[in-house]
């Protein structure tokens, strides 16, 4: 549609129906299995062709199966699958794998998180240090270097996207 005469926001509320299942297993020697799935019905899809007009919703089933360890050392890794379908839409899957190694009791940990799409060009590097000099402070810092690669059919990321960014966070507890 054509906007002729200044832009319009009209809050929408749908009541989105969504049931899930978690479950873990603890299997000794520092291995854990567990899994996650939510099915979301009638899930409100937004776009700008949709203003004027009844929100369109789809029904979207997300699952994650993933295997942690912790090793004696205290080196924590863990891998992922991540499942995505969309009715209309068809499916999209993604593998991650983490891993964090504390050091000095706890005071200093990096970590490094990385996300890669399967058959689509998804790709999220995250390194990240985390440091608590003592009770009350908490310093982490953290890069996201995230975006769609091109030639690749695309995933959550646009194929050419760079959504890359650096944060800083600073704490004080009393």
């Amino acid at each position: 549609p054509e906007l002729t005469g200044g832009v319009a926001v009209r809050p929408t509320r749908t009541r989105v129906h969504s049931t899930g299942l978690s479950a873990s297993q603890d299997f000794g020697s520092g291995w854990v299995a567990r899994t996650d799935m939510v099915l979301h019905i009638d899930q409100p899809a937004t776009s700008i062709a949709a203003i004027g007009a009844a929100p369109k919703v789809f029904n979207q089933l997300q699952a994650i199966v993933g295997l942690d360890c912790t090793t004696d050392l205290g080196l924590i890794i863990g891998g992922q699958y991540h499942f995505e379908n969309r009715d209309p839409g068809g499916g999209r899957h993604w593998g991650s794998v983490r891993a964090s190694w504390p050091f000095f009791d706890g005071k200093l940990e990096p970590s490094a998180f990385v996300f890669a799409g399967i058959a689509n060009g998804d790709i999220w590097i995250q390194p990240q240090i985390h440091w608590k000099p003592d009770d009350h402070w908490d310093v982490s810092v953290r890069a996201d270097l995230a975006g769609g690669v091109n030639g690749i059919a695309p995933g959550y990321f646009p194929n050419g996207s760079d959504f890359s960014r650096a944060m800083l966070w600073l704490a004080w507890k009393l």
